[in-house]
């Protein structure tokens, strides 16, 4: 028995050393399967890119050193999870194709700055997004998306968001979080308001609003205080707030297709505007502290249903181009002879009788479009203007003998 007792207690030694042994084993298994796992990837993402004509020429090492994946309009309706390990990446370009959705894995694109994923098939916004932290601009531009999850705000480092044409119906109030914003651009979306919170974003400096369904702007509008371009065509605006004075940065501001009835008087204090368009809406008169605006140099206004002109337009000495086609104007003040850097001054379809008398002050006007008024002669002094090329005079009464052989067009 003893000798049996003895090679007993051998083997329970052993017992433990066979264990780890074991153990051993498996794990060398584990990671030379894990390693050869990564090297299959590798081997994918290698081959799936290099099918694409321009990466054919790389090698692999280059391709998995990439820092820039530009691939649109390629028919891609799923991408590889290999995308993983292209660690490097900084700009991925995926517009245009049919991806409906992303991969879980491609949120270990850490270095990842650029993301466009325009005009695919996301009905939703793909999350995996949310996990890319040094994301700072991401375009979605044409996907089906209607609305924005809560957590957008995660976006911390965002700069640019592109999102037109997306269907979208309202904004989250997360969005407020997005501190670096500096440009926003949702046209051609469904959007009825925006959220309180929105003027909490106070870094953005492009806004685009173009072609939604706004009724009103926020009172608090003013708060974007870095804001230099504005677009709000083709909206259902009714009003500005007196706040938009706020925006003394603005360089830009277009409110074209609205239904404004007024425009507020605090406009005069954006004082480095250099376009402004107010067209195609209901406004019967301006403030006259619109000639603040002494950076302007390009003023529309046509389409609406003006009476007469603020005489401190006048004041307004850096206009180059100046419009008020297609309103009920009988005049024009005199004031408006200053503007001696105007080029183009577009007076088309009014009821203008007279025009002033010193006009030859005006003499880098290329371009006078008086068609369609009640004019029955010209001011002697146009025949002053050396630059003159275009005047267009049709629908005119004017008087047989007014000379306007001089021009090339009226």
């Amino acid at each position: 028995m003893r000798p049996f007792i003895k090679n007993l207690k051998v083997f329970a030694l052993l017992i433990p050393m066979l264990s780890l042994v074991s153990q051993q084993s498996l794990s060398a298994q584990a990671q030379g399967g894990e390693a050869s796992s990564v090297e299959n990837s590798k081997e994918e993402i290698y081959q799936w890119i290099k099918a694409f004509p321009q990466y054919k020429a790389m090698s692999k090492p280059e391709i998995l050193s990439l820092k820039m994946l530009s691939l649109p309009r390629q028919n891609i309706s799923e991408l590889p999870k290999s995308i993983a390990l292209l660690k490097h990446l900084e700009i991925l370009n995926l517009s245009s194709n049919k991806l409906e959705q992303l991969p879980q894995e491609i949120k270990e694109l850490k270095q990842l700055h650029i993301l466009d994923l325009g005009s695919n098939s996301f009905e939703v916004f793909p999350k995996e997004i949310l996990e890319l932290n040094k994301l700072d601009t991401l375009s979605l531009n044409g996907n089906e998306l209607m609305t924005l999850p809560e957590e957008l705000g995660r976006l911390k480092n965002l700069k640019a968001l592109f999102m037109a044409d997306c269907a979208l119906r309202d904004l989250p109030e997360s969005i407020s979080e997005l501190k670096n914003l500096r440009t926003l651009y949702l046209p051609a979306n469904d959007l009825i308001a925006l959220p309180e919170s929105f003027t909490a974003l106070e870094n953005l400096e492009n806004l685009n609003l173009m072609n939604n369904k706004l009724h009103s702007l926020p009172e608090t509008i003013g708060k974007l205080k870095k804001l230099q371009k504005f677009n709000l065509v083709k909206n259902r605006l009714v009003s500005v707030p007196s706040s938009i004075g706020d925006l003394t940065e603005l360089i830009y501001l277009d409110f074209g297709e609205n239904k404004l009835e007024s425009v507020p008087a605090s406009i005069g204090n954006l004082k480095k505007i250099i376009k402004l368009s107010l067209s195609q809406n209901r406004l019967t008169e301006l403030p006259e502290t619109i000639g603040d605006m002494t950076a302007c140099q390009v003023l529309i206004v046509n389409l609406n249903q003006l009476t007469s002109v603020p005489e401190s337009v006048g004041k307004l000495t850096n206009l180059l181009e100046l419009s008020f086609e297609r309103n009920k104007l009988t005049a024009i003040p005199d004031s408006l002879c200053n503007l001696e850097k105007l080029r183009i001054f577009f007076l088309a379809n009014n009821q203008i009788t007279e025009l002033p008398k010193d006009m030859a002050k005006m003499k880098n006007l290329v371009v006078i479009l008086l068609n369609n008024n009640k004019l029955t002669k010209l001011p002697k002094g146009l025949k002053e203007l050396p630059k003159l090329k275009h005047l267009i005079v049709i629908g005119n009464p004017i008087k047989e003998g007014t000379d306007l052989t001089k021009f090339k067009s009226i």
